[in-house]
């Protein structure tokens, strides 16, 4: 049961929570596909992604580039879209005459251009001798908008690339047909078994050592079904790919007949060996392309890249695939392309072995961006399957646009668009400026985008920043980011080091939150939750890493969550009922020191040094006699009211009220060193308060009333007590009675204040305190010295010096000699008439000269009454 309820407190539960996340992140950042769970939190990672560059704002693009737009003005200008290729030709010539550096076009031209005066040609060319023919031939040629892009290519390959795009289907058989010789031309040797059946897919180039036996089943399987896609994405996996599944059955008897399959006892042992030597890897490929026609790109070594769009699962553009697999070649994206032929660059894409997947298959190492002399320049920081996260510089325009209008026309300067720049650099980016630049000036050495932003177009886009931003400025900020090197990298060792660092929060977070009750709870996770944000933005994120921010923001959350209702539905509940007993009893501050730490509320009972005080009104029967009900309650409220808040106010705990008597204690629930001395103050205040009510009901015509108060300190029971149905929080044992006794002494001597001799070892040297008698109470036989409380720190003149000589005469007495001690007692009271101990020693003094005490007296008085 004890360690059930060690398992049940607030701290263990926070810490189960906390070992659950670091269980969730291992099991995040394993599973590649992010599937279930990890699907959601990787979603929700990403749109904290979007908030933290929202929150980052926009920023100023590197100077050199720009957009290209074929915007609304620009068709309102030039014409309804489509354009004839002729006008994409005047657009490409004039900008690289302007000064352009490099222009990627983010348009593909993947059919033939109407054509109709060509049919004419050929109609009427035989009729036609050969002056007259080629005069039609070249007015005919004039006519064909894709002899002049391609003309325009041609003369200016060095710095355009042409977008072409990953598909999975064809269009037709000629664009079927086209893509096989795309293919032929950009493959090596090394490819699949030979040309007659060239295999497009995973086998990026197949091991020489590749058993010649397979190659020729597998040869024969692709004449069968005269697809060269056939089974592309399922080679050498033992359970779908179709060879292999149709050689399981009788594999044993193959591997008796062929040499080459000894080795080799399953299809499975086979499958892992070779797809282990192979460089099958992660990135992504596609089976298919759309390209543009042969016309207007006929050599095969163009300046091609890829403009596919890589859309996370709510649509937005957070991701540009650097590279998408074709075979054995690797095909750049538009962006990379482009800036890599502005540049003179090229990449060298460096694989390693998976050390997670069965088949280790590969991955991305790293991507190094070599000069022209071949030296490493910069690295790019790649997901292990060629993705770029896009560290978007702010909304759209954020890039400048130019419409290609202004680039058709004759004028020397053009009107860009852009969002704001202040001087300092900073961005305004809900303002949109046109500046107008001189052309040539403008256009120097500038890499371009051509593409769409024209909303009829269609080419729109999702990003972080812009529900509608133009396509082409996605691969823009691609260019922007290698320009400029300021990359959104994710730490390779954070799978490593986040599941700590949850660990680390999660038991701090715990330990504070168990601590603390809902409302500070709240303020203090919204201060932890705020600090993981500065810590994430300062430290990681404007320093270029990209942190799951989520799980430590999300266990924060869960914690103050989780515990908060834990403690509310279990320790909350039953503070709260602690809360409502003990309000009764002491002052709201010592409630709130138990319920700090419930460990100073024993409820089974605890012996433990205190101090308890009894209060009783003198005279209280015949006081009711005189009294109705009625204002006898009025007149006991009137008075308990003040006197237990008195209780309270100097730390005390109400045990009871007997009829008119009140009993407290000093030291408990919570414990403290000094409950004596706030016990004495306590009773001054009380005698204090006593003078002001009796103004008040002399007043009111109200009986006078009196008080005798007894303190004693001592080892006493302190604990919820009582029967199994009814209980009370209060104190038991010898030193309560003794209490209880001292304060009916108080009759015996006409004083309002006795305290024993233990309270007054505690509190001698802050109290003004005499003593006045050594009594042996009802029921003890060992004797106790009493003592009479008077003030705290000092006391009035008159009082000084009657307690001087009441002192000696208290000496003197007890030595027997009771002429001298009379003598110090009268002196006593020509300071104060009125003080009864004195009268009363006078009187004994008196008695004991006419009849001496025995020898053996020890001075002790006998109390025979309680």
């Amino acid at each position: 049961m004890k360690y059930l309820q060690l398992l049940l407190k607030p701290f263990s539960i926070g810490l189960f929570i906390t070992i659950l996340f670091c269980a969730v992140s291992f099991q995040y950042y394993s599973d590649s596909e992010k599937v279930g769970l990890n699907e959601v939190l990787n979603l929700i990672h990403l749109k904290s992604i979007d908030l933290r560059l929202n929150a980052r704002g926009a920023e100023k693009p590197a100077e050199n580039i720009a957009l290209l737009a074929i915007d609304n003005k620009s068709v309102d200008e030039i014409g309804r879209w489509p354009w004839p290729r002729k006008t994409f030709a005047q657009i490409l010539d004039k900008s690289i005459d302007y000064g352009a550096k490099a222009i990627g076009i983010d348009v593909i031209f993947s059919e033939p251009s109407d054509h109709p005066t060509q049919s004419v040609y050929n109609k009427l060319s035989p009729e036609l001798d050969e002056e007259q023919r080629q005069k039609l031939k070249s007015y005919v040629q004039s006519l064909d908008n894709d002899y002049f892009l391609s003309k325009s290519y041609e003369k200016n390959k060095d710095k355009i690339v042409m977008g072409i795009i990953a598909t999975d289907h064809f269009q037709d058989q000629n664009h079927k047909d086209l893509c096989n010789k795309w293919i032929n031309d950009i493959s090596n040797e090394k490819s699949f078994f030979d040309r007659e059946a060239f295999y497009i897919g995973v086998i990026d180039p197949v091991p020489f050592d590749f058993p010649q036996t397979l190659k020729e089943v597998y040869l024969e399987y692709l004449r069968a079904q005269n697809d060269p896609y056939a089974f592309c994405d399922v080679f050498l996996d033992y359970e779908k790919d179709p060879v292999l599944v149709d050689l399981t059955p009788q594999w044993e008897a193959l591997r008796e007949q062929i040499p080459e399959f000894q080795d080799f006892k399953t299809t499975k042992e086979l499958a892992k060996h070779y797809k282990q030597s192979y460089t099958h890897n992660t990135i992504p490929r596609s089976r298919n392309w759309i390209l543009n026609t042969e016309q207007i790109t006929p050599d095969k070594d163009t300046n091609s890249g890829h403009f596919n769009a890589e859309i996370d699962a709510d649509g937005v553009i957070r991701f540009n695939h650097l590279f998408t697999q074709f075979s054995d070649y690797l095909v750049p994206s538009i962006g990379l392309k482009t800036f890599l032929l502005s540049q003179n660059y090229s990449a060298l894409v460096n694989f390693k072995l998976d050390p997670k997947t069965e088949f280790k298959q590969k991955i991305i190492d790293k991507v190094d961006i070599i000069n022209s002399k071949g030296e490493p320049l910069f690295e790019i920081p790649l997901s292990t399957d060629g993705k770029l996260l896009l560290n978007y510089r702010g909304p759209q325009k954020t890039i400048p646009h130019i419409s290609v209008s202004e680039v058709l026309s004759e004028s020397d300067t053009a009107e860009i668009e852009t969002i704001h720049f202040n001087e300092d650099g900073t961005v305004n980016s809900d303002l949109i400026e046109i500046k107008t630049v001189n052309k040539k000036e403008w256009f120097k050495d500038r890499i371009f985008i051509l593409g769409a932003s024209a909303l009829a177009i269609y080419d729109l886009r999702v990003t972080p920043f812009d529900r509608n931003m133009p396509g082409p400025e996605t691969h823009l900020n691609v260019i922007d980011n290698l320009l400029r090197q300021d990359f959104l990298k994710i730490h390779k060792d954070e799978e490593m080091y986040m599941p700590l660092s949850l660990f680390f929060i999660g038991v701090l977070a715990s330990l504070v939150i168990s601590y603390l009750g809902a409302v500070s709870g709240f303020f203090t996770t919204i201060i932890m939750l705020a600090t993981v944000l500065i810590v994430d933005k300062h430290i990681f994120f404007l320093n270029g890493w990209v942190v799951t921010i989520i799980f430590p923001l999300i266990l924060i959350l869960s914690l103050y969550i989780f515990m908060t209702f834990y403690k509310y539905f279990t320790e909350e509940r039953s503070k709260k009922e602690l809360r409502g007993t003990f309000s009764k009893y002491v002052s709201p501050s010592i409630v709130d020191e138990i319920l700090k730490d419930p460990e100073n509320l024993e409820l089974g009972g605890k012996k433990q040094n205190m101090t308890v005080l009894f209060s009783d009104i003198r005279g209280f029967t015949t006081i009711s006699e005189m009294l109705d009900p009625k204002a006898l309650s009025e007149l006991l409220n009137s008075y308990l009211t003040p006197m237990t808040e008195l209780v309270f106010e100097h730390k005390g705990t109400l045990d009871k009220y007997m009829g008119d008597a009140v009993m407290a204690f000093f030291g408990a629930p919570v414990q403290y060193p000094d409950h004596a001395a706030h016990a004495c103050r306590c009773a001054l205040s009380h005698i204090k308060k006593l003078k002001e009510l009796q103004i008040e009901y002399e007043k009111k015509g109200l009986p006078q009333i009196d008080i005798g108060i007894g303190i004693n300190t001592g080892e006493m029971s302190v604990g919820n007590m009582g029967s199994e149905t009814v209980r009370s929080y209060t104190v038991m044992g010898d030193a309560v009675n003794l209490g209880s006794r001292l304060e009916g002494i108080n009759k015996e001597y006409g004083t309002r204040i006795i305290i024993s001799e233990f309270t007054y070892q505690d509190v001698k040297d802050s109290f003004i305190c005499r003593e006045i008698d050594w009594v042996r109470v009802k029921g003890k036989n060992k004797p106790v010295k009493i003592f009479e409380l008077i003030d705290e720190g000092s006391t009035s003149v008159e009082n000084a010096k009657m307690l001087k000589h009441f002192n000696k005469g208290f000496e003197l007495y007890h030595q027997k000699m009771w002429t001298e001690a009379i003598e110090q007692f009268n002196l006593a009271l020509n300071h104060v008439p009125e003080d009864v101990p004195s009268k009363l020693y006078i009187q004994r003094c008196e008695t004991f000269i006419k009849q001496p005490p025995p020898e053996d007296w020890d001075g002790v008085y006998v109390m025979t009454t309680k």
